[in-house]
């Protein structure tokens, strides 16, 4: 495995230390992972300070990911990521930065990125034109679709007619070049599934915390569990989905909701509803499950309301107020 990108895995109470983080390369096993954790002391004492705190890519293969959207994912989620975009081609990977990048119908989750090895054809991607003069003198000069004599296209405006085919197609100028949607409809392969078992690495394996002796009593007869350092705290199944509330006192937003399909792994949450309250968690926890149960039994597509949640970024709790880390390479 060649590292895709990099994330720095800490722990809230080294970080208010002054201490730093440690960088994990991804694609990563759970091993290399577990080790890691321990060098910033995170054990199955204090899961809930576990938190990503930035990533980084390398500079011969820089990769655009929305820094916050990283932030707020899960290692696995993260690690499946990897995987999937470490096979692209240097142009496919230009081309997903300019998607990553566009002023407007950017991706809205990690799982829509996952996607994106299996639609490298949705996109028309033209790197290096980042301005409409740049647009219009391709078309004129470059893309062979304008026939007219050479000496009558100087009396073209290369600017008004780049900003006029940009209008007429809906493409977009990005950092990276220019983008327009290619007519191909985009192939949900992969969004919104359980991460596949090969490329689980949070789970529930986290170093033992370091103890000489350990009474009965404290045993734990059923493991707890924690994702993204929110401890599992209630759950509801609703017709094979299981709906979960968790807590964080640590965090900003202490309380969150998520959803986990059934046949997946115990963590593999997604789509998740943060807050400040416990009741207001808990009333979107039954009526996440009640929307749908409606839904289903109803016989008829996810309401609105229901298309609008699970098509949201999910937002967790931020860690604490930090710059963004660089990794020394």
């Amino acid at each position: 495995m060649s590292e895709v990108f990099s994330i720095q895995i800490h722990n809230r109470q080294f970080f208010e230390q002054g201490k730093q983080g440690v960088w994990l390369e991804l694609p990563t096993t759970a091993d290399r992972l577990q080790e890691a954790m321990r060098q910033v002391g995170i054990s199955t004492d204090n899961p809930q300070d576990f938190f990503i705190n930035g990533y980084s890519s390398p500079e011969d293969r820089r990769l655009a990911l929305p820094y916050d959207m990283v932030l707020s994912a899960g290692v696995d989620e993260l690690n499946y990521l990897a995987a999937r975009l470490e096979p692209l081609a240097p142009a496919e990977v230009a081309e997903l930065n300019a998607a990553l990048t566009r002023p407007h119908e950017g991706f809205a989750s990690i799982g829509q990125i996952i996607d994106y090895p299996d639609n490298t054809e949705y996109f028309v991607h033209l790197p290096g034109v980042d301005t409409p003069s740049a647009l219009g003198d391709y078309y004129l000069h470059k893309s062979g679709m304008v026939e007219m004599p050479e000496e009558w296209k100087g009396g073209i405006d290369p600017y008004r007619f780049g900003s006029h085919i940009a209008k007429l197609e809906q493409g977009q100028f990005t950092p990276y070049g220019y983008l327009v949607n290619s007519g191909d409809e985009w192939q949900r392969v992969h969004e919104g599934q359980p991460v596949p078992e090969q490329y689980r690495v949070m789970g529930l394996t986290l170093p033992q915390a370091d103890r000489t002796e350990q009474h009965p009593e404290e045993k734990i007869k059923n493991p707890v569990r924690v994702n993204q350092g929110y401890t599992i705290l209630e759950s509801v199944e609703a017709d094979g989905v299981e709906f979960v509330l968790g807590e964080n006192p640590k965090a900003v937003q202490p309380f969150v909701t998520w959803r986990r399909l059934d046949g997946g792994g115990p963590t593999d949450f997604t789509w998740g509803h943060y807050f400040t309250d416990y009741q207001a968690a808990k009333r979107d926890l039954m009526g996440r499950a009640k929307e749908h149960l409606n839904d289903r039994n109803e016989g008829k597509p996810p309401s609105l309301r229901a298309k609008l949640r699970m098509a949201q970024e999910s937002r967790p709790a931020s860690g604490p107020h930090r710059h963004t880390p660089e990794k020394e390479r």
